[in-house]
């Protein structure tokens, strides 16, 4: 009889650990958004007062950080160099994963890797493994990055000669890392988004490249510069390769055919 309270929990599901690397993971991005939100919300963080409201700022921060795009200010003309690259950090730290930033900072200072750490990578990654870890987090976040920069360096030829070498660089970079992210955040202001660019495909070209490079898993990428036929790629790469093929040609053909009904009702003479 003294037994059978412990053999009766047996069968109960374990309450989590308040330390597990699930719970956390979540403490790691509410601290991020909290610490965005604040530099958001200082007046440095803004062009001109006021300075951002705490709801907005909050708003801003959390939108950055779990990259949906979605604004409630605008980015471009609203805040500050210093709010941009706050927007800009989120941005990064939120599409590579808080804990394989983290852990890519802490390899490039020399710092070791605990298991609590390599844990936490573990779940943000999905990995059933910790073996080679530090290793595949290393890998993530230098493809990230090479592939951000080539976006931003072919951008900055595109923007040159308009913008100027050192305005250029910066637009290049933001967009590139937004893009790449899928974050959805610009720079160029008044709510315009990428509209004054909508005839220059040396623009819109390398930004839709880096979106739908950064909508393919880091699975899927590795696995095509790995085996690089369609023969020898896994099941999971085919679906994704497949599939996003195959929306980006019905989305191209059917807002090709709307342009097109649009412009020949708008010079009908029957109009």
């Amino acid at each position: 009889m003294l037994h059978w309270p412990a053999r009766a929990a047996e069968g109960l599901p374990r309450r989590p650990s308040p330390s597990s690397p699930a719970r956390l993971l979540v403490g790691s991005y509410v601290a991020l958004m909290a610490a965005g939100t604040l530099l958001l919300s200082l007046p440095a963080a803004v062009r001109e007062p006021p300075r951002l409201s705490l709801v907005d700022a909050l708003f801003t921060a959390t939108s950055a950080l779990c990259v949906t795009g979605l604004t409630v200010v605008d980015t471009g003309s609203r805040l500050s160099l210093f709010g941009q690259l706050v927007v800009l950090s989120l941005i990064q730290v939120g599409g590579l994963g808080i804990m394989t930033a983290s852990t890519t900072a802490g390899v490039l200072l020399g710092r070791r890797i605990t298991l609590r750490g390599r844990l936490m990578v573990a779940e943000e990654l999905h990995q059933d493994y910790l073996s080679g870890l530090v290793r595949l987090t290393r890998m993530v976040a230098a493809v990230t990055l090479a592939i951000e920069l080539a976006g931003a360096w072919i951008l900055w030829l595109a923007w040159s000669g308009l913008l100027g070498w050192g305005r250029a660089g910066y637009f290049a970079l933001f967009h590139a890392v937004s893009a790449f992210n899928n974050a959805g955040f610009d720079i160029v202001g008044g709510y315009r988004s990428l509209t004054p660019y909508q005839h220059a495909p040396e623009v819109l070209l390398p930004i839709a490249a880096l979106v739908i490079l950064g909508g393919l898993s880091f699975a899927v990428l590795s696995d095509v510069a790995r085996e690089r036929r369609w023969g020898r790629l896994t099941l999971d790469s085919k679906l994704v390769l497949s599939t996003t093929a195959m929306l980006l040609v019905l989305g191209t053909g059917s807002e090709e055919r709307r342009v097109g009904k649009e412009c020949r009702s708008r010079w009908s003479p029957y109009h």
